[in-house]
């Protein structure tokens, strides 16, 4: 069975540098970062290691300054720690999808997870018995402004992939599409139920062409 979405808190192995910004008249500023880690063991040898884990760290700092909330994909388990370890230490919580590989951080001076809201592992295909679709999930967390009350917003992290041999996609512009309004879909039926009004989906793209989610953002 897959393992579960939890919630997981920094432990600050070193030191985290990097002011958030904490200013309540900005805008909320939602960005998405693929490190390329789905693996424990990838870039984790003598030779490759320090020069991606300074990369990853450089690269987190400059979106913790930008960002309020991150979402990451192929994030293993192993590196989902090191990504804790180098933010600041106002982004404790993360919401965490390990075999999706999905992380989600946030900034707690700007935003927290809802009291009594669920961290949700949502499928993107619901419906289908298909190898390549039924097992594919995303990662939904329900946020609230810190300064704004009844300010609500639900982050779907997802990540859609090629896949391999019997899993792999066909068609990959029509399958992309079709699983971003999965997400949505899963979005609007995921926070069915909570007792404040929230806006219309809006979508961040990785890795994904403009068009495509400019189309997807539309509809």
């Amino acid at each position: 069975a897959p393992s579960p979405p939890v919630l997981l808190e920094s432990c600050q192995t070193r030191a985290a540098h990097g002011a958030s910004a904490p200013a309540s008249t900005r805008g909320l500023h939602v960005v998405t970062f693929n490190i390329g880690a789905r693996t424990d063991n990838m870039f984790s040898s003598e030779a490759k290691r320090p020069a991606f884990l300074m990369r990853l760290y450089e690269q987190l700092n400059q979106l913790c300054k930008e960002a309020d909330i991150i979402c990451l994909q192929e994030c293993s388990p192993a590196w989902s720690e090191e990504v804790m370890a180098c933010t600041p230490p106002s982004w404790k919580h993360a919401a965490f999808l390990p075999d999706a590989t999905l992380l989600t951080i946030w900034n707690e001076n700007r935003v927290r997870q809802v009291p009594g809201t669920k961290i949700g592992a949502l499928k993107l295909f619901p419906d289908s018995l298909s190898s390549n679709k039924s097992w594919r999930e995303c990662l939904a967390v329900v946020l609230e402004l810190v300064d704004i009350d009844d300010s609500i917003i639900t982050v779907v992290n997802a990540h859609v992939i090629d896949g391999k041999d019997h899993r792999r996609i066909q068609g990959r512009d029509l399958f992309t599409r079709h699983a971003l309004q999965g997400a949505v879909f899963a979005a609007i039926k995921f926070r069915k139920g909570l007792a404040t009004t929230q806006a219309s989906p809006r979508l961040a793209a990785t890795q994904a062409s403009p068009r495509l989610a400019t189309t997807q953002a539309a509809k």
